[in-house]
């Protein structure tokens, strides 16, 4: 019983021991994705082949592909995956009178 007892002291300090994260410990910030021009990405959601090209030349040589493309690749993908997507909007509930 001591023993645990001990234990769990010596736990919890050393829990309380843990230094702040400072800010040159943190991560850079991760850069954000290049936007897409509209365009490409309707014209590689429109031809499957052309998708699939620009796919493997982001996927082989991502080095020289341009951020550009790829991000146009994705959203094509999503787009012929997903198709045309509306939000989620339920239709509205009607009230329905009781005995009127």
């Amino acid at each position: 019983m001591k023993l645990g007892l001990i234990l769990a002291g010596a736990l919890a300090a050393a829990a309380c021991d843990r230094r702040p994260v400072a800010p040159a410990d943190r991560p850079a910030e991760v850069p954000r994705r290049a936007a897409a021009p509209s365009a490409l990405v309707a014209r590689l959601a429109a031809d499957r082949a052309a998708l699939e090209a620009a796919r493997a030349t982001c996927r082989a040589q991502a080095a020289q592909a341009t951020p550009e493309l790829c991000a146009a690749v994705a959203e094509a993908t999503r787009r012929r995956f997903l198709g045309k997507t509306q939000p989620y909007a339920p239709a509205p509930v009607d009230a329905v009178s009781e005995g009127g």
